[in-house]
């Protein structure tokens, strides 16, 4: 039998670059592996969860390694193979694996010694049989006099270091609850279960208190035929459904619990249950059988393969038929989508026609709930997982399909915190260590998965046909000069928009408009000397939102009220440029007083259950007119709309990016995609100001193979992706002479290997952000002429260097491998 390891690495929940070394204490019985949860103190005072990482034999040279305080796990909470899923991502994305480690385990597996804990809201007075001089008591007793106790105040109110089981234990009788849900352990929702007593369970004891229920307490008597109806094998009852019927009292619960008739006990349940489908029949057209045919031809001799399917075309009902296959064979599947938003409509859809278990998994989830998906992913409870980005952290083990629908949509990419992810290239990764297939959908795929895709590194299937044989809308350009000189526009309208909204309206059929810009005008101006309201913090003009009558900064939230004259000049003639979606919404209602009107944008949002409660209304017909920004562009089918506006086309084109284009085609064509997808042909006008630009040609003609053809050109031509790797590397600090020194000195460094590779360092388009003055470089790398290992390793060091110069304390420098 080999000896206990003496000494761990334990991967801390940190910025900091390497794991740390522990001591293993020598009294611990249990067998320690790889991906445990321990608890350790690091610093002087600090505590935290960390992971074990790796188990050895070899104590620091440097420093006496404290000991491990405890072990929270049985068996591994982060298996194997997750374990070099985050190596891997440390590794591409250039950050440290405590980075990693913050990003990918909800919130309740991480323990900091600042959580704080409070009294649970649902519990009055002192817990039945709890001795106030226990060290729960004493806990308790201190909630008395203060409305919060954190980790540390526990530790001295005890005085001893390891308090955790207990704090766990606490808020598993539902006694404590912390701000952040507990820390350090998954806190299991509890709820109140009953079931009748074994000594009751004979029959002939059964009849006998039937029969004497039935003289002396006839409600109690109705209560425990509930519970029999319910349980007729006296298994466990929530008292939710034991109460449910009418008539049912909770008196009457009581009465037959203290009689012992009833047992009590408050068992753990789902937040969020895996919903069990209802295998629904349904019936693919010969084009997408053609398409599936085609797609597990190309699986048979390739790992992934792209699905390039027209808006409206059934690309989902291709994705639920082999989502039900590969659930049949026993396998797991992960079922990605950009955003959040889209998981409202699908998860019925899923759950309607799967005969599996169905979970769903995104950020808007409390840390409990997504703790809680985890375990029922990792338990094999759950067979098929809908979610975002960062559902790619779950612990599968028995991954064999991944499908990531709108595979090009911006939204995959992380940005800030790192590791800054794109979620489709890591789901690839991810894939390919399970041995699962992967199929990538859209119906404006990433130019780089059009590249691999003609190269034969992807299958390629098309499906260029609308299922029902529905017709693709009819897009129209509506010039806005030409109308404003014309006088012939509606406030923010063209004529030509405002009267195709009439005659949808007069019809009964419903209207999206689209504008990507959110608040009421996006900036306020001086007409005398030019001057516009700028955050304090950031070098950006302030937005107006008009229902808080606020001037408001998108980037740091800073928030002041509307200056009634020029902070410059002192003249009063300020005029406002542009619009948002509030204006719009005024505007429309105006316009059109009789329509029922809503706004879909992250404003109008931002409650749980906001988003989804807005999508049913327009379903049911509720809403006529859809504002929206990017969220009413992605993934969603609606029956009854026929017309989409293009408020401003133009404003996507002007950004300073090299894929303005191709963002602006893909938008275009997604959001055009959600007019008539059903009997009635959609029809689509975009306003623009330049109406006559090639690429809306493009748009019209629907032809993507042509624009991506153009776009690839251009890229080449240019030295972008997909026929270069870049890594961008953006420095911040809040003294503008420490960022520059640091800029300079990093293009010196870089410069020294990679030559004319290295562009910049320049200010970027926003140079202040949050007080923070910003530089930016960007390395260009040939595909076949340099390592891109080596390359990144390489700029660890340069970045190294940089951390640890005296002369720049205070920078940060954000890495960003393969951008946006």
């Amino acid at each position: 039998m080999p000896a206990a390891p003496l000494f761990a690495d334990v991967l801390l929940p940190l910025h900091i670059p390497a794991t740390y070394t522990y001591a293993v204490p020598t009294h611990w019985e249990q067998p320690l592996l790889p991906g445990m949860r321990v608890v350790v103190q690091f610093g002087k005072t600090r505590m935290y969860t960390g992971l074990l990482w790796r188990l050895h034999d070899q104590k620091p040279a440097v420093y006496q390694p404290k000991p491990l305080l405890e072990l929270l796990d049985e068996q591994p909470l982060v298996p194997e193979n997750l374990q070099h899923f985050w190596q891997w991502l440390a590794d591409y994305y250039l950050c440290y694996l405590g980075d990693v480690m913050q990003a990918a385990l909800p919130a309740v597996f991480r323990m900091s010694s600042e959580t704080s804990f409070l009294r649970h809201p649902d519990v009055e007075g002192w817990p039945e049989g709890l001795n106030p001089e226990s060290d729960a008591g004493l806990v308790l007793r201190f909630l008395e006099h203060k409305k919060e106790i954190r980790f540390t105040d526990v530790q001295k109110l005890l005085d001893r270091k390891t308090v955790m089981p207990l704090l766990r234990d606490m808020a598993a009788m539902q006694w404590l609850v912390t701000e952040e849900a507990l820390a350090g352990g998954y806190c299991a929702k509890r709820e109140p279960f009953y079931r009748l007593a074994p000594v009751w369970q004979e029959e002939k004891a059964l009849q006998a208190l039937v029969e004497q229920l039935e003289r002396k307490a006839v409600k109690q008597l109705d209560l425990l035929l509930q519970y029999l109806y319910l349980s007729p094998d006296y298994n466990w009852v929530e008292r939710a459904k034991l109460l449910a019927r009418e008539g049912m009292s909770a008196p009457a619960l009581q009465a037959l619990t203290e009689k012992g008739v009833l047992q009590y006990e408050k068992l753990r349940v789902d937040r969020q249950p895996p919903g069990k489908g209802r295998d629904e029949a349904y019936e693919l057209s010969p084009a997408q059988q053609k398409a599936l045919a085609e797609i597990e031809r190309h699986w048979q001799q390739r790992q992934a393969v792209l699905l390039h399917g027209i808006t409206g075309s059934g690309k989902t009902l291709l994705y639920i038929e082999l989502i039900r296959k590969a659930a049949a064979e026993g396998k797991q599947v992960l079922y990605m989508v950009p955003e959040i938003t889209l998981t409202a409509q699908l998860i019925e859809r899923l759950r309607r026609y799967l005969g599996t278990t169905v979970g769903v998994f995104h950020s808007r989830f409390t840390d409990d709930e997504r703790a809680e998906l985890w375990q029922q992913v990792q338990e094999k409870r759950v067979q098929v997982v809908l979610g975002a980005r960062s559902a790619i952290f779950l612990p599968f083990e028995k991954l064999g399909l991944v499908v990531v629908d709108e595979e090009h949509d911006p939204s995959y990419k992380q940005d800030d915190p790192a590791p800054r992810y794109q979620a489709r290239d890591a789901a690839l990764w991810l894939a390919r260590q399970h041995g699962a297939k992967v199929l990538l959908g859209s119906a404006t795929p990433a130019v780089e998965s059009w590249q691999l895709a003609q190269q034969g590194k992807y299958g390629l299937v098309i499906l260029y046909e609308r299922f029902g044989g529905v017709q693709l809308p009819i897009i129209r350009m509506a010039d806005i000069r030409q109308e404003t000189r014309e006088k012939l526009m509606k406030a923010d309208l063209t004529g030509s928009l405002y009267q195709a909204i009439e005659e949808r309206l007069a019809k009964k059929e419903q209207v999206i408009l689209f504008q990507n810009r959110r608040g009421y005008v996006p900036y306020t101006e001086c007409a005398d000397c030019g001057w516009s309201p700028e955050c304090v913090s950031c070098d950006i003009t302030l937005t107006y939102h008009k229902l808080q009558h606020q001037m408001r900064c998108h980037y740091c939230g800073y928030k002041e009220t509307p200056a009634p004259a020029c902070k410059a000049c002192g003249s009063t003639k300020l005029v406002t440029r542009g619009f948002g979606t509030e204006k719009i919404e005024e505007q429309i209602a105006i316009l059109f007083p009789n329509a029922n009107i809503a706004r879909l944008d992250l404003d109008a949002t931002r409650k749980k259950h906001a988003y989804a409660d807005i999508i049913r209304q327009f379903e049911q017909g509720q809403i006529d007119i859809l504002i929206g920004t990017q969220m009413v562009t992605k993934g969603l089918d609606f029956e009854r709309v026929t017309l989409v506006g293009v408020l401003n086309a133009d404003q996507s084109l002007r950004m300073p990016d090299f894929r303005a284009n191709e963002r602006t085609f893909q938008l275009l064509e997604q959001v055009s995609g959600r007019a008539g997808r059903r009997s009635i042909q959609g029809e689509v006008i975009i306003q623009s100001r330049e109406p006559q630009k090639a690429i809306f040609e493009l748009v019209q003609s629907h032809d993507y193979q042509r624009y991506a053809e153009l776009e690839l050109m251009q890229r080449m031509q240019h030295e972008y992706p997909p026929y270069v790797r870049l890594i961008h590397l953006n420095l911040r600090h809040r003294d503008i002479k420490v960022v520059e020194l640091a800029a300079q000195k990093l293009a010196e460094m870089l410069h020294s290997r990679l030559g004319e590779r290295v562009k910049g360092p320049a200010i970027p388009p926003i140079g202040r952000l949050r007080d923070e003055y910003h530089r930016e470089l960007l390395l260009k790398m040939e595909r076949d002429k340099l390592d891109p290992a080596a390359v990144k390793r390489f700029v660890a060091e340069c970045l190294f260097k940089l951390e640890t110069d005296p002369l720049l304390k205070g920078l940060k420098v954000y890495v960003d491998v393969d951008p946006n």
